[in-house]
């Protein structure tokens, strides 16, 4: 049962919106920019962000950091990440960290792992997509070998890993213009294990009019302005379904960082629904701290 609630827990984390309300189905053409926006960094993009979780009332549950790394190595590209909460009423630390490496043109993934800790149940698991092999596995904290193994399909065009998710539409080709649409396909490891077979799904972007997001700690930093304000392209990202919800909305800078990269997403912010009333129960929101890019 714990290991079926930390599962269930991952999913409420993950970069995949949960289903909830009402919306809209569309079909867009998705095309990837040629110069990716982190290669302007010699060896890495490094992206750190403040975590805040907060119920309906606006009273902070738990908080933490999120860290993105991004690097580049002859033709393949990888993304890493970390993510550590700590909840306010003492019930423990959640950590998980991914890496996915890419082809470094095309973005399609050729292996992913995701590893989630519970330290308070000492409970956990580790994921692997092995997309060149076409094999996967899901192995939980305190046992030797995975509990199961589910073979992966080849994949196809704008197909790409659910890990990849912000990155992905970083890389499109029309965020620079208000309402341009697109749509690729993610595959969900955390779903494929517990649906039993590779699971993806349809996700379409849209992008919004300008705004502009306070990132305290990068006041005068990468030609951030002294107040910390940045001025971003909101771009919402859910599942293109009519049950999709209001999905997430990433904030990517418009102006590439002065000595740093293009598109740097500035805050990433989503709702989390209730099961029982469908309204919205936690509003989860991750913005920019500190960047580096060397």
């Amino acid at each position: 049962m714990k290991k079926t609630l930390v599962i269930a827990m991952l999913c409420l984390l993950s970069a995949v919106m949960t289903f909830a309300a009402c919306g809209q189905t569309a079909s867009s053409e998705f095309n990837l920019i040629n110069q990716k926006p982190w290669s302007y960094a010699a060896r890495e993009e490094r992206m750190v962000y403040d975590y805040t979780m907060t119920d309906r009332d606006g009273n902070l549950t738990a908080s933490g950091i999120y860290t993105v790394t991004i690097s580049t190595t002859g033709s393949e590209t990888t993304f890493n990440s970390s993510l550590t909460i700590s909840y306010t009423d003492g019930q423990g630390t959640v950590s998980m960290q991914s890496r996915v490496v890419m082809d470094a043109t095309s973005l399609y993934p050729k292996y992913s792992s995701k590893t989630m800790t519970d330290s308070l149940n000492n409970t956990g698991y580790e994921l692997i997509m092995n997309y060149e092999e076409l094999t996967s596995s899901m192995t939980f904290r305190g046992e030797d070998s995975p509990r199961q193994s589910i073979t992966l399909y080849e994949l196809g065009q704008e197909v790409y890993d659910n890990e990849q998710l912000y990155q992905i539409v970083r890389a499109a080709d029309n965020l620079g213009e208000q309402d341009s649409t697109g749509t690729f396909s993610i595959i969900n490891g955390v779903d494929t294990y517990l649906n039993g077979e590779v699971t993806s799904y349809l996700m379409i972007y849209s992008v919004g009019e300008s705004t502009t997001v306070h990132a305290e700690g990068m006041e005068n930093k990468y030609g951030v302005n002294a107040d910390g304000n940045i001025p971003c392209r909101p771009v919402t990202i859910k599942i293109n379904s009519d049950r999709s919800g209001s999905g997430t909305v990433v904030d990517y800078a418009i102006s590439q960082f002065e000595g740093g990269c293009a598109r740097v997403p500035v805050r990433i912010s989503r709702s989390q629904y209730s099961t029982s009333s469908f309204d919205v129960a936690y509003r989860h929101t991750y913005t920019l701290s500190d960047y580096s890019a060397i």
